[in-house]
């Protein structure tokens, strides 16, 4: 019916289409141009052009039609609508978004995709009503990509649509400017289905034969757009912060890796009673004397003495932290990121689990927790702690402002409530100095028992001079070519120690008993530096301190000592609770046992009780006490039974 329909739409009488098209054509030419977005003027123009003349076709050759439309709704849907995603990013952007294209051959990588739903609905249908159907699903996802970034800094990725309902809740809350929309979305629109209108011999009655060739062509081309992305995603990883997935994917593209990235496998011989049967019935409790708990998590920071083979004797950046001893535990930790993607060593830290059992290159907050679950701040609150959430930034990164509630976090402090002023920036970031004193402020304004968890931002990625001097003169540590950003960021360590010794300075004074932890969340990205991501490698390392402004058990500076036999980021929690006298319940009970067997454990790979080589993270099923722990993610964060351990009451 559909295709009888579009069929009897003549356009012999060629006065009112033109004029639309020219209307349309000026509209978003001047809406383009007034948006510094003038490349995306020509598209749009070759678009009019063709959708105005008598395009007619002799015979039977109904497959002609197909290779004058394609191309046509290809630069539609590839060029105008995943323009839209680069709006808010760069100025010149369609010239910019021609380079993003180019850049490994990310325009060829999206044709399959664009032309497999194409000879999908070329089965059923004729050029017309493919033209009509086949660019509305791209459209839609672009236009709430547009709209979901605009409110909230990130782009959408698959597992965004379990929470749709809740989005949709909040969204009357907004305001929707539909210009840029209606120029890149539905303009070209319109003039492709001139396009295709403009064909003068209509679509012809096609046999079985020739539906049935189309749909497995169909077939072929999605399977092809499958493999494409997911050898893609081997080279260059999947980006869920802010606009970086259109930036170094195109939207299309990091879409579909995370639609990829969000498959869960059942673990292998999965059984909720083995959690339960492993499961001691304990109950925690407070020593007689509790502390508070300060946990830190510094941003990019590291030990550039894993790197002394390349860097040779340098100044110590951080001389302060390395001059801790009394009170204090030293250690190093493997990360699950390098670079970035920060969210996942919280993850880690906050729910004592590891990104070793979820899909490489997901991001746990963005993907995968949508409803409370067993985590440190949920485990001292019912010890009775007040929970604080730090961090001097957007609360929307890293969908912190939805994960942290789902966490127990009581309070919640970003940027926006952080006292501050100019000289409290470093380059472009809140300063730690800064952030500690916020942090200062809280603990002395609370009569209870707090834990409080600050993530800073002083030493956020970009270390390049375009930054420099906002508070920031940089050091030279390393008198070598291409060591600018290095050199930044070995200044910006210096800032960080000099920060926390002012910190532990202040905490030294106070009558209330302080456990604090200080770890970094992974090693920076920086040029000179040649990196080591192999399983083990070193550049997953991070190292960490624990540090009390009471005696400390001397005992415990030699139990927990890591700098020698590493441990993993998601096991810090468990020494922090045992520096704080805090007895486990039956989960953090279940994970110290764990953690006997299995010491160590990123997304790479684990390294098993007196081993010393690491296991590939595909080998879980070596040990009982790594596949139990594979088990309990799945419980956690899948399984909508919970078992004895991960249940919370």
């Amino acid at each position: 019916m559909l295709q009888n329909i579009l069929d009897k739409i003549n356009f012999k009488e060629k006065k009112i289409p033109i004029l639309i098209a020219v209307l349309l054509f000026t509209f978003s030419s001047i809406v383009l141009l007034r948006a510094n977005y003038s490349a995306a003027t020509f598209p749009i123009g070759l678009i009019v052009i063709l959708s105005i003349a008598n395009i007619s076709f002799k015979g039977k050759k109904d497959f002609l039609k197909d290779l004058f439309l394609f191309p046509i709704m290809f630069i539609e849907i590839e060029y105008c609508f995943q323009l839209l995603t680069l709006i808010d990013v760069v100025d010149e952007k369609g010239i910019i978004f021609l380079a993003v294209l180019r850049h490994e051959n990310l325009i060829f990588k999206t044709i399959p995709l664009i032309l497999g739903l194409y000879l999908l609905i070329r089965s059923l249908f004729g050029h017309r009503a493919t033209a009509v159907i086949v660019p509305i699903p791209f459209a839609l996802l672009t236009i709430i990509d547009f709209y979901t970034a605009r409110f909230r800094g990130n782009e959408i990725i698959f597992s965004d649509f379990r929470s749709a309902g809740t989005a949709l809740n909040v969204a009357g809350s907004y305001s929707f400017d539909p210009t840029m929309p209606l120029t890149l979305i539905v303009v070209p629109y319109i003039l492709t289905l001139f396009c295709a209108f403009n064909i003068v011999k209509p679509s012809v009655h096609r046999r079985l034969r020739e539906r049935i060739i189309y749909a497995a062509a169909a077939v072929l081309s999605l399977t092809l757009f499958v493999y494409i992305v997911n050898e893609h995603s081997q080279k260059y990883k999947f980006e869920t912060w802010s606009y970086n997935g259109a930036i170094y994917n195109t939207f299309y593209v990091n879409f579909s890796m995370s639609l990829l990235k969000s498959i869960i496998i059942t673990p292998a011989g999965y059984d909720i009673s083995a959690i339960d049967n492993a499961t001691n019935n304990v109950s925690a409790s407070l020593p007689e004397e509790p502390a508070n708990i300060i946990v830190v998590m510094n941003e990019s920071y590291m030990d550039i003495s894993l790197y002394h083979d390349q860097t040779g004797d340098i100044e110590d950046p951080d001389p302060y932290w390395d001059s801790l001893t009394e009170n204090t535990i030293h250690g190093f930790a493997f990360s699950s990121v390098f670079g970035g993607n920060t969210a996942n060593s919280e993850y880690e830290f906050l729910t004592g689990l590891s990104m070793a059992d979820l899909p490489s290159g997901s991001v746990a907050f963005n993907q995968f927790i949508d409803e409370d679950l067993p985590c440190l701040p949920r485990f001292l609150d019912n010890l009775g702690y007040s929970t604080y959430a730090l961090h001097p930034y957007e609360r929307s990164s890293w969908h912190r402002d939805t994960i942290y509630p789902l966490m127990d976090f009581q309070n919640m402090l970003f940027v926006e409530e952080f006292d501050f002023d100019i000289d409290d920036i470093i380059r472009a970031n809140v300063s730690d100095r800064c952030a500690y004193d916020n942090l200062l402020q809280r603990c002395d304004a609370n009569d209870g028992l707090g834990f409080y968890f600050l993530i800073t931002m002083q030493n956020h990625g970009g270390f390049i001079n375009e930054f420099n001097g906002i508070n920031f003169t940089p050091t030279v540590y390393v008198d070598a070519p291409d060591t600018e950003k290095l050199n930044n960021y070995l200044t910006l360590i210096h800032e960080s120690d000099l920060a926390l010794e002012h910190l532990i300075e202040e905490l030294e004074n106070r009558d209330e008993r302080y456990v604090l932890l200080v770890f970094g969340d992974h090693q920076p990205e920086v040029d000179f530096l040649e990196t080591d991501l192999g399983e083990g490698g070193v550049s997953w390392i991070i190292p960490y301190i624990i540090w009390t402004n009471f005696d400390m058990d001397p005992a415990l500076t030699e139990e927990l000592d890591h700098t020698t036999d590493y441990t993993s980021i998601n096991y810090l929690s468990l020494d922090l609770l045992t520096v704080a006298g805090i007895t486990p319940d039956p989960y953090y009970d279940l994970l110290y046992r764990i953690r006997d067997e299995v010491p160590c454990i990123n997304t790479m790979g684990y390294r098993l009780s007196g081993e010393s080589e690491f296991h590939s993270r595909d080998e879980a099923e070596t040990n009982d006490m790594r596949r139990l722990y594979s088990y309990i993610t799945y419980d956690v964060l899948f399984d909508e039974e919970d078992s004895a351990a991960t249940s919370l009451g």
